[in-house]
């Protein structure tokens, strides 16, 4: 009883042809806008929440989710929070910093550091940005 690789290899073939044929009213449109948009900021608070979830550090998370990202506008603004969260200041302070991120979210990373639920904030903060990002594209899609 063992894995069989060449099953999960042509598995992860499959996923990625499936991911390249994504509905042009399911993408992410940004006009003259900022390049942290919403779709990046769910996927920010996704993978925060995920893997302050799993125990790991907020250090060791804003490494791994800024290797993660493959615009460097985005991975520099990633790279500033964390050097902030590094030198002494916290999460809610190094986001205030930047004018990507909104009073909202502040305020809802501050609460979630002073109450000691930074993991399920993110993860609400996910969630917001996902619904959010949903109805956006249901009202571009009725538009069209």
């Amino acid at each position: 009883m063992g894995f069989q690789l060449d099953n999960i290899q042509t598995t992860k073939k499959n996923h990625n042809n499936s991911s390249k044929g994504t509905s042009f009213l399911q993408r992410e449109i940004t006009l003259f806008g900022s390049s942290f948009s919403n779709k990046v900021k769910e996927d920010f608070y996704t993978e925060l929440g995920v893997l302050l979830k799993a125990g790991i550090t907020l250090k060791n998370s804003l490494e791994l989710i800024e290797e993660a990202l493959k615009k460097s506008s985005q991975k520099q603004i990633v790279h500033t929070i964390y050097e902030d969260v590094i030198s002494g200041n916290s999460l809610s302070e190094a986001i205030k910093n930047h004018n990507v991120f909104t009073e909202y979210e502040y305020y809802s990373i501050k609460i979630g550091e002073e109450t000691g639920t930074l993991t399920e904030v993110a993860i609400q903060l996910s969630q917001f940005y996902y619904r959010k990002n949903e109805q956006r594209r249901q009202l571009i899609s009725a538009l069209t």
